[in-house]
């Protein structure tokens, strides 16, 4: 912080070199810095003298630091002609709006004002239509009173590169009246809101996903707003019926049916639960598809609405049970065999036949 001399005599100042009341004169304390948009910087600031109208500009170092956003030393500058006979005498406070330099418009900037960090940029947000929405539910092991659910969707960003340039997107939840509600937004760069672009339509589109853990029992919907225009939403009923849950599969075996062409047994274990409380009410199966020559198989748990809000404690005393699948591939042109979330989600157990 500076400090400024004030029980100087007046005349003592005219007695002084020039060049040290020209220095004194530039002796400025910054106190408060906002940015308020559109490149205008509001400075509350003390400096030496005040007996004279002064001139002061917002000015900064060439060189800033190589970072996103990147960073700047700014400083006010007095571009005052004459000399303030009162810069060594008295101190004056002063509020100014300035000009952000053309330069720092160019970058999103982060000026340092004596030791003041004012990020040079202000971005508007607008709610947006979406399109190709897609709802997927997956359960929370790890937490088995909520349950996880996965919306994707598609925003414009703009209607071509130019007015998509430095637009971003997202999709924001919350809880509102037993729904979860998503809204999709962009996100605007202020000096893209006023950036000239030819009227192309080449539209540039961008997916958005927001990944929400909710209490089953306490949503009855999800609300996608501006669903392919303003006024439609996309509904997406929580169904109340028992909730299929994918799990992993171990101990895997795939054996032919005796004296049945093309006929298999496909046994394996899975987990109900950690303990017999999380295992209440579990049920385990296996779900067959053929896709491309492939038969896929995938485990499954079949759980109660109140798995969900069911209080158990974190005691282990793991619950297994063994599933099997009668597959019959008599009538179908398959030639793999696999088995998903063999040991870990993600993984398979493939067999050729």
């Amino acid at each position: 912080m500076k400090n400024f001399v004030k029980n100087t005599v007046v005349a003592c100042a005219a007695l002084l070199p020039l060049n040290l009341v020209a220095d004194a004169q530039n002796e400025m304390q910054i106190d408060e810095a906002t940015y308020l948009g559109l490149g205008k910087v509001e400075v509350n600031f003390q400096y030496a003298g005040g007996c004279i109208d002064r001139t002061f500009e917002l000015a900064f170092d060439n060189f800033c630091a190589e970072s996103y956003p990147q960073q700047c030393n700014g400083y006010i500058k007095d571009v005052t002609e004459q000399i303030d006979p009162c810069v060594n005498t008295q101190t004056t406070e002063e509020t100014i709006i300035f000009d952000v330099p053309e330069e720092l418009k160019k970058v999103r900037t982060i000026l340092n004002l004596d030791g003041i960090d004012v990020a040079l940029f202000a971005d508007i947000k607008d709610e947006t239509t979406i399109t190709n929405l897609e709802v997927n539910r997956f359960d929370r092991p790890n937490t088995p009173e909520l349950t996880g659910f996965r919306v994707t969707g598609k925003v414009m960003l703009g209607g071509n590169r130019c007015l998509a340039e430095g637009v971003q997107a997202e999709l924001n939840a919350e809880f509102k009246d037993n729904e979860l509600v998503l809204t999709p937004y962009l996100i605007i760069d202020e000096y893209a809101a006023y950036r000239f672009c030819t009227k192309e339509f080449m539209p540039v589109y961008r997916n958005v996903t927001a990944t929400v853990n909710a209490n089953f029992t306490e949503i009855d919907v999800i609300r996608v707003n501006h669903y392919e225009n303003w006024e439609q939403d996309f509904i997406f009923p929580i169904p109340e019926d028992r909730v299929d849950m994918d799990i992993t599969i171990r101990n895997v075996n795939i054996n032919p049916v005796t004296d049945v062409d093309k006929t298999y047994m496909v046994t394996g274990t899975v987990r109900l639960g950690n303990n017999p409380c999380q295992a209440l009410g579990i049920e385990a199966k296996l779900v067959t598809e053929v896709v491309n020559g492939e038969a896929l198989i995938t485990p499954k748990l079949t759980a109660p609405n109140d798995y969900f809000t069911r209080t158990c404690t974190m005691e282990w005393a793991p619950v297994d049970t063994e599933v099997e699948l009668k597959l019959d591939l008599r009538n179908q042109e398959v030639e793999l065999v696999k088995v998903m979330n063999f040991e870990d989600l993600g993984n398979e157990f493939i067999q050729e036949m």
